[in-house]
């Protein structure tokens, strides 16, 4: 049987669907997740070189100190704590939702505002502390 009438798209797509809070922070998991894989790789290396440096085995110049002075390593490092923070009380919050807890749509909202919240005051604290110490 042939259905007429008025053509629809075959699936759904984004340009239809308004963005909801927890959509949004699903997609921030993600994007936060991959962020943190580079950065692990990144800060991995990082310590090998310096190591090495320790050790004799290889000499930097001071271009590489340069770069870890830099204000762009900086806002990396700043980024790379968000990401933890927000990845892992995000990691918390679906482990809630794995033993059923936390499924009512305004339970949900106000979990995904308090990730939120929360991972920019332990990044803000995170920040105060590096800038404390590096003082002190």
């Amino acid at each position: 049987m042939v259905m007429r009438g008025k053509e629809r798209p075959l699936s759904p797509h984004l340009t239809i669907y308004k963005l909801q809070i927890s959509s949004a922070l699903s997609i921030l998991h993600r994007m936060t997740g991959l962020f943190l894989f580079f950065a692990v790789i990144v800060l991995s290396w990082l310590m090998v070189v310096l190591l090495m440096q320790s050790v004799g085995l290889i000499f930097v110049d001071q271009d590489f100190t340069y770069v870890l002075n830099s204000v762009i390593f900086k806002l990396f490092l700043l980024a790379a704590v968000f990401c933890l923070y927000y990845h892992l009380l995000n990691g918390i919050r679906h482990l809630f939702w794995d033993i059923g807890l936390g499924f009512e749509i305004k339970t949900m909202d106000k979990s995904g505002y308090l990730v939120v919240a929360l991972s920019i005051i332990f990044t803000g604290i995170t920040l105060a502390l590096a800038i404390l110490g590096d003082n002190g």
